[in-house]
């Protein structure tokens, strides 16, 4: 504002001015605050989504232990049965 002094119209265009200025802001912060709530849920929805991916490799991981351990119970059986069937053979 220049310092000489305004006209009552001057005055109240400068106090519009102003107003419009401090709704626009308010406006603006309003928009910043919702963004950062979007953007906050979807952080926390990305969380909840790599929990839940980690949990399934996790119980896939878990599932194929067990496969792989009764595997290897099953091909040491088969080695046990054809090492005795080796072994027989080799002394009758």
């Amino acid at each position: 504002m220049p310092d000489s002094k305004l006209s009552y119209d001057e005055l109240m265009e400068e106090i519009s001015r102003a107003r419009k200025l401090l709704s626009e802001l308010e406006a603006a912060a309003k928009k910043n605050k919702e963004k950062k709530v979007e953007v906050a849920a979807e952080i926390e929805r990305e969380q909840h989504l790599m929990i839940d991916n980690l949990e399934a490799v996790y119980e896939d991981t878990e599932h194929n232990a067990t496969n792989l351990q009764t595997f290897a119970k099953l091909a040491a059986s088969e080695l046990k049965a054809l090492v005795e069937k080796m072994h027989n053979k080799m002394h009758h």
